[in-house]
C-alpha cells in the first residue's frame, strides 16, 4: 500500500499514535484505514492524499491565525512562558491568568515594531491544577484575543511519607462484588461497603481500598472492572435496592422482592459460589423499575427534595450524564443476553453514532427509559456519598 505522508502528518497533528503495542508487547503498526476514522471523529476528511493535504494546510492556517493554543500541558515547577502569534508591527498585549482556585493575575507591554512575537513569562510558575489564560493584543484599530487552557501536571506522585509522615498506618482492600451479607442480593453492595468501612475504622484502619466501580455491562464475560462501559458513570450492581427511598414507598417494588419466586432467587444468588452478574442485575431491575415510576410520578419535574437533588445532580452531570444514559437505554433495546460483547457495532446502524437524528428521536421517545437510567446513576451517587 503506498505511504500516505499528509495522512500521518495530519493524524500525528492530532495525537494519532503512528504505532503502537498490545498487551503481548507485540508492535502494531496503526493502518491508514484507522487514521481516516479517527480524524473523521474530530470532524476532519482525509479520505484520501487530496482531502488530507487541504485539512492540513486548513489546520496549520487555522493555528497560525489563532492568538494562543487552545490547550498546553507542562509539568509543576517548570519555567512558564506564553508565546503569542501576534503578527508583525508594534502591538499592546495584555494577559490574564485565572487560576484554578480562582485567583487571577493580570500582565500587560508593549511590543517594539521590529521585536518578534511577544513572549510573556509569568511571574512564578502555576501550581499543579487547571488554569485559564486570556490575552489581548492590539496593534492600531486591530485587537485580537485568544484563551487557552493551561495544565499544570504534578512533578510526580505523592508519597506514603509526605501523607503520614512518620506516623505508621494499615488499611484493607477488598473486591466490594465479592463481599457477603445476609441482606444484600448476591453481589456486595454499598451498604456492604459502609459496614466495611466502620468495621475497618473500629480496628484503628486508616483506610479501604475497593475495585473500580465503573459501569459494567454485567453479563456474559463483561464483567471485569478494568474493561468498562464507561469510566464516568458506575456500575449499578453496587446500588443496595432497599435503602432506595422510592423502595420504601413502592409497595409493588416490596412486593415483587418478597415474591417467592423472586426471593428464591435472591437467595440461590447469596448462596452461589461466583457472583451471578447477570442474574442480580435482572432482579436489581425488577425491583428498580416500580421505584422509578414512583420517583417520576412524586419528584420528576416537581420541587420536592428530591426532585430538586435530582434536578441538581443532572444540571452537574450534564450532557456526560444525558449521554450515558442514552447509551443504556439503546443498550436494553438493541443487545440480548446473549450478546457477543461487541455492544454497539451489533445495533442498527443509525443508531452507532450517538449524534444521529435516529438517537435524538428514541431519546425524545423513549424519555423515560433514559431518565431510568439517569435515576440509578443519581442513586448510586448519593449510596456512595
Amino acid at each position: 500500500m503506498a505511504r500516505r505522508p499528509f495522512l500521518e502528518k495530519l493524524a500525528d497533528r492530532f495525537g494519532i499514535l503512528p504505532a503502537y503495542r498490545d498487551v503481548r508487547g507485540r508492535r502494531h503498526r496503526t493502518p491508514d484505514a484507522a487514521r481516516v476514522r479517527l480524524l473523521a471523529v474530530f470532524g476532519i476528511d482525509a479520505r484520501d492524499e487530496a482531502a488530507a493535504a487541504a485539512a492540513l494546510h486548513a489546520e496549520e492556517s487555522r493555528a497560525e491565525g489563532s492568538l494562543l493554543d487552545p490547550c498546553r500541558l507542562i509539568r509543576e515547577g517548570a519555567p512558564c512562558a506564553v508565546d503569542l502569534r501576534a503578527g508583525a508591527g508594534p502591538a499592546f498585549w495584555r494577559l490574564e491568568i485565572e487560576e484554578e482556585g480562582g485567583r487571577v493575575h493580570l500582565l500587560e507591554g508593549k511590543r517594539r515594531a521590529r521585536a518578534g512575537a511577544p513572549r510573556v513569562r509569568l511571574p512564578s510558575p502555576p501550581a499543579a491544577g487547571y488554569h485559564r489564560i486570556r490575552a489581548w493584543v492590539s496593534s492600531g484599530r486591530i485587537e485580537r484575543e485568544g484563551s487557552q487552557a493551561l495544565i499544570v501536571t504534578p512533578a510526580r506522585c505523592v508519597t506514603v511519607d509526605e501523607r503520614l509522615g512518620s506516623r505508621r498506618a494499615f488499611g484493607l482492600t477488598a473486591n466490594l462484588y465479592t463481599l457477603r451479607s445476609e441482606r444484600n442480593w448476591g453481589a456486595g453492595d454499598l451498604t456492604d461497603l459502609r459496614a466495611l468501612i466502620r468495621w475497618a475504622a473500629g480496628t484503628g484502619a486508616a483506610f479501604v481500598g475497593v475495585n473500580p466501580l465503573h459501569a459494567l455491562r454485567n453479563r456474559g464475560w463483561d464483567i471485569s472492572p478494568y474493561g468498562p462501559v464507561s469510566r464516568l458513570y458506575r456500575n449499578s450492581l453496587y446500588l443496595d435496592v432497599t435503602s432506595v427511598p422510592e423502595f420504601r414507598a413502592s409497595a409493588r417494588a416490596r412486593g415483587r422482592a418478597r415474591r417467592d419466586a423472586m426471593h428464591e432467587e435472591i437467595d440461590l444468588a447469596r448462596k452461589a459460589d461466583r457472583v451471578d452478574y447477570g442474574r442480580v442485575t435482572r432482579l436489581q431491575r425488577e425491583a428498580l423499575r416500580p421505584c422509578f415510576e414512583v420517583f417520576r410520578e412524586r419528584h420528576l419535574g416537581r420541587s420536592t427534595a428530591r426532585g430538586r437533588a435530582f434536578d441538581a445532580f443532572a444540571r452537574m452531570e450534564g450532557a456526560p450524564l444525558e449521554d450515558f444514559a442514552t447509551w443504556a437505554a439503546l443498550e436494553d433495546r438493541f443487545t440480548g443476553p446473549n450478546a457477543d460483547g461487541r455492544g454497539w457495532l451489533t445495533w442498527p446502524k443509525e443508531f452507532r453514532d450517538p449524534r444521529s437524528p435516529a438517537v435524538a428521536r428514541f431519546r425524545e421517545e423513549r424519555r423515560a427509559e433514559v431518565d431510568f437510567h439517569r435515576y440509578v446513576q443519581f442513586e448510586i451517587d448519593g449510596q456512595l456519598g
